[in-house]
């Protein structure tokens, strides 16, 4: 029975949906799955490398989660001992900021005739109204520590099985296909994984560069806990377009409340704007280049959609999931316009070639003037 193209679209339609809100309803559930692949496809050569030393692959998956967790602990430790010495001063912080509101309250006075009682009266408002809301609050912060709680549970283990069981796996794979279509799924295979690993081996080499960037620059305007807040806004840099642009503002805030001048925030936010044109001209496109062949506007449509289905943390992983889907579409016939679509146009390819052109058409008119 032939059914009618417009059933067709309208079951695919439903079936897009469907896949949505079922993503959306299991994302406790996929959000710590999705970052054990990609985990997993990190670890892949160094639990390759165990094996070869004759370690047994339960070992070597082990000893990969190990060396994981180690990592991530130390960076822990490290913010932790920063978050430590500013709780050590949230009396005096919190003394300059009560002296910049109330130098605040004198200026809106002075300026705008709002008498101070009147201000004190809308802050005491909205005070009381934070306090009224803190039920909600308590249970977001509930809501998250479960959540962590839970990564914390299923990324582990969820990493374990994809390294020790990857052939089984991978088997499952290639009988899901016809034998014709082996030698092409495996070269998907090997594309998917070479990609997510230069991803992101590029982008952590990204986020130290740019964190020994922030650093030095912070340390040199001579705000305290550079460390802290220079490496905090590189590790937000896993966000694109707006990640450092966030975690600049902890400590411009920061330098606004308990410093005397403006020249502190002025500065620090002239050094992540510099670090900000670095990071998307020249660090970017040197480390990761072109590996992930997304163009712009589907790495944006990633973000934003990723945002949508799964908050931060599908803002940080739908971008490599987009390009493991640019690499299946490329190998499929009939889905190759797709990759197309979300891949590199051809003019931006030629953008450095036609700059270098201009130049070198430039550098000769300019010798043949002066000869």
């Amino acid at each position: 029975m032939e059914f009618p193209g417009y059933f067709k679209y309208t079951v695919t339609l439903l079936g897009a949906i469907l896949t949505f809100y079922a993503i959306i309803l299991a994302k406790s559930l996929l959000i710590p799955l999705s970052l054990a692949l990609v985990f997993s496809l990190l670890l892949l050569p160094l639990c390759y490398w165990f094996e070869r030393a004759l370690v047994p692959r339960s070992i070597a998956a082990v000893l990969c989660i190990l060396l994981l967790i180690g990592t991530v602990a130390g960076v822990g430790y490290m913010l932790g001992l920063q978050i430590d010495s500013i709780s050590r001063e949230l009396p005096e912080i919190s003394e300059k900021v009560d002296q910049r509101l109330n130098d605040m309250q004198d200026y809106f006075e002075a300026q705008f005739g709002i008498d101070q009682s009147v201000q004190s009266e809308y802050f005491r408002r909205s005070v009381n109204d934070f306090l009224q809301n803190s039920g909600a609050i308590y249970r977001t912060t509930f809501s998250i520590t479960a959540g962590l709680l839970n990564y914390l549970i299923i990324v582990p283990i969820g990493l374990f099985f994809m390294l020790y069981y990857r052939s089984f796996f991978k088997e499952f794979l290639y009988r899901l296909m016809p034998r014709q279509q082996h030698d092409r799924l495996r070269r998907v295979l090997e594309q998917i994984q070479q990609v997510m690993q230069d991803y992101i081996l590029g982008l952590f080499t990204v986020i130290i560069i740019v964190a020994v960037l922030n650093i030095i620059g912070l340390s040199l305007v001579g705000i305290k806990y550079a460390i802290f807040f220079g490496f905090l806004a590189a590790l937000l840099t896993i966000i694109p377009y707006i990640g450092i642009f966030i975690g600049s503002l902890l400590p411009i805030l920061y330098a606004l409340f308990t410093t005397e001048s403006l020249f502190y925030p002025i500065s620090i936010a002239i050094i992540f704007w510099l670090v900000q044109v670095l990071e998307g001209n020249l660090i970017t496109p040197k480390v990761v280049g072109n590996k992930v062949q997304l163009n712009p506007f589907a790495a944006i449509l990633a973000l934003l959609v990723g945002g949508a289905v799964w908050g931060p943390a599908g803002m940080i992983l739908f971008i490599p999931f987009m390009a493991m889907l640019k690499v299946i579409f490329d190998a499929v016939d009939s889905l190759k316009p797709y990759g197309f679509l979300l891949g590199v146009p051809a003019e931006v390819k030629n953008d450095g070639k036609t700059y270098r052109d201009w130049k070198v058409r430039l550098s000769a008119a300019v010798k043949k003037i002066y000869r």
